[in-house]
């Protein structure tokens, strides 16, 4: 994971396997990192791009959203995550999960979508 401080954003590039053997013990470890460094730059708009070798694993989607309630990802924080046409179902589904949790997500295939809707209201 790197990131870097956009005007009023904080732009992840977020890359790995993908396999369940990386995203279950990963998961966690992300979401924590990503809070701790939007908490340290005060910024709660984040557009992540996601990419992954291989597809998510479909049964760990409600897992990779409980991981941000469980790590203390702020509900007023907005995120929107980018990826590619293979993972975008399921992190739809992550997007689905998280929504019922409270927070404010949307998925993308590309970021200049995504930035403008980050960037709204």
């Amino acid at each position: 994971m790197s990131y870097k401080v956009v005007k009023d954003y904080l732009n992840f590039e977020i890359s790995g396997v993908g396999s369940p053997a990386y995203i279950v013990p990963e998961s966690r470890k992300l979401w924590t990192e990503m809070g701790q460094i939007c908490d340290a730059q005060s910024v709660h708009r984040v557009l992540a791009n996601m990419r992954f070798k291989e597809r998510l694993p479909i049964r760990f989607c409600m897992d990779i959203a409980r991981y941000a309630q469980e790590t203390g990802w702020s509900p007023s924080f907005k995120l929107a995550l980018v990826t590619d046409a293979h993972n975008h179902m399921a992190l739809n589904l992550v997007k689905s999960f998280m929504v019922h949790l409270g927070y404010e997500v949307e998925v993308f295939l590309n970021k200049r979508n995504a930035r403008k809707w980050l960037l709204t209201a």
